[in-house]
């Protein structure tokens, strides 16, 4: 697995800084043998065109995905090469290719589907490339305890936020990436006692990860799950109740803020998010992803309310979630409680409270995995 970025300098950008046109502040990229994630960051949106080119025996050249960028310049230091020792790219480069457009290209060894999407503050484009398929065992080859296990579903959670980004933090100082992180761990302890799969963090200890990282990490485990879990926030203190979203388009101010908060953007910038969302609906598992919040969302409420029957039910809904986007698996966000209701805060701070919390979401998890075993059932894989 190899992670890697190069950044414009910062001198240039300053220079630049009058210039019409947007400009190419950074690239990064994550790669394993079967997937990469390449992101460019930019100053400002820009318009983009993405081609495919098959192999130039002749001019001896590779198979190549190149991308322009239209009205947009990128920075000298960011035109030399980068080589990539495994996945499926071999190579990104980029250039000025005239005087109104910059081109990155990807010489690629083998791609067999890839997508491209843009998303925004900071705006920034995302191009996922996959090769073929690993099998499950290898995936799962770090989290099997002995060789006689049987390869089971992979699930990958995601505990929000960590490292210097605390998430939201509750009047009394309890911070949702602490609280989450617990959750968690208890919800990957659970399942895997119960040998109904197997169960891979984004993040165990408290370290930041973007939120490309994040989707990038489930889609190069091969993961059939992905459960991203946080504790909510509202301007009121008297909000409480728990929630899961699937990504999907909304037009309900109190979910398009929520979205906003969790991806570090402005509530106006939604719209741009649901013209790309619907591009991705194409590819995304969204049926699925619909159900799987459903079942989880129902299985937390009776966990919590075999304790408190005033617990709040604030259903299972579509949003725009950064972190949800570009998944290529069945993708949920679990908002738990609300971290800002002084009542849920001190609930959020009792490890029977969290361990219910745990025991529901997992509970939901076994659930929907056991409903695609059913033989009665078409599978939505």
């Amino acid at each position: 697995m190899v992670l890697a970025s190069v950044a414009a300098d910062a001198g240039f950008l300053e220079a630049q800084e009058g210039k019409v046109q947007a400009q190419v502040e950074q690239i990064r990229y994550w790669t394993d043998p079967g997937y990469t994630r390449v992101v460019i960051n930019l100053d400002r949106q820009v318009e983009y065109e993405v081609h495919r080119l098959g192999e130039d025996v002749q001019a001896n050249r590779p198979p190549r995905i190149y991308i322009d960028l239209i009205q947009t310049y990128c920075s000298p230091d960011l035109t030399r090469e980068m080589d990539l020792p495994e996945g499926p790219v071999q190579k990104i480069r980029s250039a000025r290719h005239d005087l109104n457009t910059s081109r990155l290209v990807l010489e690629v060894r083998q791609v067999e589907e890839y997508k491209v999407f843009l998303l925004t503050e900071p705006d920034r484009i995302v191009m996922d490339l996959w090769g073929k398929k690993q099998p499950k065992e290898a995936v799962q080859e770090e989290s099997r305890s002995t060789e006689t296990d049987p390869v089971r579903p992979v699930v990958v959670l995601d505990p929000g936020h960590g490292g210097n980004d605390p998430g939201a933090v509750g009047r009394s100082g309890l911070q949702e990436k602490d609280v989450v992180l617990t959750i968690a761990r208890e919800v990957k302890e659970i399942l895997e006692q119960e040998k109904k799969a197997t169960v891979i963090l984004t993040r165990d200890s408290d370290r930041f990860l973007s939120l490309e990282e994040r989707t990038w990490f489930a889609n190069s485990r091969g993961s059939d799950l992905f459960v991203s879990i946080h504790a909510n926030a509202a301007p009121t203190p008297q909000a409480r109740g728990v929630e899961t979203f699937f990504l999907d388009n909304t037009t309900d101010k109190a979910a398009i803020r929520l979205a906003a908060l969790e991806n570090a953007t402005a509530p106006e910038k939604m719209t741009d998010l649901q013209r790309i969302l619907r591009d991705l609906q194409r590819n995304a598992k969204a049926m699925d992803s619909h159900t799987l919040a459903n079942i989880v969302q129902k299985s937390l409420l009776r966990g919590l309310r075999s304790s408190r029957r005033d617990v709040r039910d604030l259903g299972a809904k579509g949003n725009l979630f950064y972190v949800l986007m570009g998944a290529n698996m069945p993708s949920i966000l679990v908002e738990v409680s609300f971290i800002t209701n002084p009542v849920e805060e001190k609930l959020l701070k009792s490890p029977a409270y969290r361990e219910k919390i745990a025991r529901g979401i997992a509970s939901g998890i076994s659930e929907y995995l056991g409903e695609l075993d059913s033989p009665g059932l078409v599978a939505r894989q």
